[in-house]
């Protein structure tokens, strides 16, 4: 299939390298002011190690519209910070994309903000489907998920395009309710931020430590399953089949580990690098603090207790300088803030 990758950070050489590898056509295009790995696969190709291994040569394309006009599916791995997928929006909406499959990796309800985009197909998954870094200009797959989370934005579209979009997946896709479980099924917004804000002080110091097996301590872990009941609550009120953080990265990753602070010391993908934020504008930060202000308006809707919630947004805003109940995800940006919990629950509820 001719594919179309949007960015080239860690996920787009990602899939990019797995995609080439599995005779895909692949190209590339990249905001100009954010061009990731691009020039140097421009120039050198890509090249990959770990899970995938080879040298690859994806075509990077400067022009959008030449990109999209190649393409039979768009695959958009940009990151989640504030106004970025929105943005993206209107650029692609400058364009015709009506025999397009557009593919939000992850997608945390990319296809209700911003401007509406008329594809042949749009989907949602919950996550990125490998471990994945850029290693020395190389892409580094770690591993790879053994299932992600997805759903169609149209169900209507899901059996037509099914199995093209399982092709251009390394993984057993697993298909969910709609786009809002699979949102529910990212669970980012619990593992990464209060490593941060716990460990800020050695972050900052320029400390070398694993942030996994040594950041993430039980205090972390503690707050985490916090995070996790608070998710899981939401979760019920919408009758889907959710499933605990650790029942999560266990499946992702193979493992069988009875609690996140076993899984952190000994998940081997996760600590094969340091994987320590350079600074408080990572985005452990950045971009996985914006689901918060969506789980504590629900929270409030349902009458369900997000003190936690509360606590990480104060202290990440403290730490990244930026307000998340601003930037982040929220009800008002899904049109649901002026819906009663009934109304959103009669919306977006499993049947």
């Amino acid at each position: 299939m001719k594919v179309l990758i949007i960015g080239a950070g860690n996920l787009g050489n990602a899939f990019a390298a797995d995609l080439s590898s599995r005779n895909h056509r692949v190209s590339i295009w990249t905001h100009p002011s954010h061009p990731g790995n691009s020039i140097k696969i421009a120039n050198e190709g890509l090249e990959a190690k770990g899970a995938v291994v080879g040298h690859f040569y994806p075509t990077i394309l400067p022009d959008l519209g030449d990109a999209v006009s190649e393409a039979e599916a768009i695959i958009v791995t940009i990151p989640a910070k504030a106004g970025v997928k929105e943005e993206l929006k209107v650029r692609l909406a400058e364009h015709d994309l009506a025999s397009k499959i557009l593919i939000w990796v992850p997608g945390l309800l990319a296809s209700l903000v911003g401007v509406k985009l008329s594809t042949a197909a749009t989907f949602e998954a919950s996550n990125s489907p490998y471990g994945c870094r850029i290693d020395e200009g190389k892409a580094f797959i770690k591993a790879f998920k053994k299932v992600i989370e997805i759903a169609a934005f149209d169900a209507d579209s899901e059996t037509e395009y099914r199995s093209q979009v399982e092709a251009l997946f390394p993984s057993r896709l697993e298909w969910r309710a709609n786009i809002l479980d699979v949102a529910m099924h990212n669970t980012n917004f619990i593992t990464h931020p209060v490593t941060v804000i716990e460990n800020a002080q050695r972050i900052l110091a320029g400390e070398s430590f694993r942030f996994y097996r040594d950041g993430m301590t039980p205090s972390v872990c503690e707050k985490m399953e916090k995070l996790d009941e608070l998710r899981m609550s939401v979760i019920a009120k919408f009758n889907f089949a959710g499933i605990s953080h650790i029942g999560l990265v266990n499946r992702w990753y193979g493992r069988n580990e009875p609690n996140y602070l076993a899984f952190a010391r000994n998940s081997p993908s996760h600590n094969a690098t340091l994987g320590v934020p350079s600074d408080m504008q990572h985005r452990y930060l950045t971009e996985d603090c914006r689901m918060l202000p969506f789980y504590r308006g629900l929270a409030e809707k349902f009458g369900i207790n997000a003190e936690i919630a509360d606590w990480v947004l104060a202290q990440a805003r403290a730490l990244a300088g930026e307000d998340f109940e601003e930037t982040g995800l929220t009800l008002a940006k899904l049109d649901m803030e002026g819906l009663s919990g009934d109304e959103i629950v009669a919306k977006w509820g499993a049947n």
